[in-house]
């Protein structure tokens, strides 16, 4: 019974660890793309109205992968990125 009940234990905390695990991720990819975004220097170019959306759809992303959605949260700031960078240009 002991050997069965550490077991369940050990289970669990392995699912408890796996959302703590994926925070700290999500932070992680987070830092990556503001990085990214400032040494690009997309900011001093972007319009205040641009600099809103980017940020709105930032969060989103960052809270999609906070509750765990399996879409490639990379993927979505790569194009959020790509689409700043874009705009400045043109602007």
């Amino acid at each position: 019974m002991t050997k069965l009940s550490a077991i369940g234990a050990a289970i669990l905390l392995a699912i408890a660890m796996q959302p703590a695990n994926a925070a700290s991720k999500c932070d992680d990819d987070l830092q990556d793309f503001w990085r990214k975004m400032m040494e690009q220097g997309s900011f001093s170019q972007m319009s205040g109205a641009r600099i809103a959306d980017v940020t709105r759809r930032t969060t989103r992303a960052y809270d999609a992968c906070q509750a765990g959605d399996t879409f490639s949260v990379h993927g979505l700031w790569d194009e959020i990125a790509r689409q700043s960078e874009g705009n400045a240009k043109k602007q």
